[in-house]
């Protein structure tokens, strides 16, 4: 949810196709990431790579201590 609401934190994302198991069974909740685009279809969702790791440990830290996750900003 950090991401979403700071989406400056993101430093690196791709898009791929994703497809979620909904069936009943063991593979029930499976993500298929389809990186290579073996499936060749249209890219679904973008996958987050690499993220600001001390901006988010900012972000967690003041949410916590301070409650006000821009406390520092």
């Amino acid at each position: 949810m950090a991401l979403f609401a700071y989406p400056e934190l993101v430093r690196s994302s791709t898009a791929h196709f994703v497809d979620v198991d909904e069936r009943k069974g063991m593979t029930r909740g499976y993500s298929l990431v389809d990186e290579l685009a073996v499936l060749d279809e249209e890219p679904t969702t973008e996958v987050v790579e690499e993220i600001d790791a001390d901006g988010f440990e900012a972000l967690f830290l003041d949410l916590l201590l301070h409650g006000d996750p821009e406390h520092s900003r």
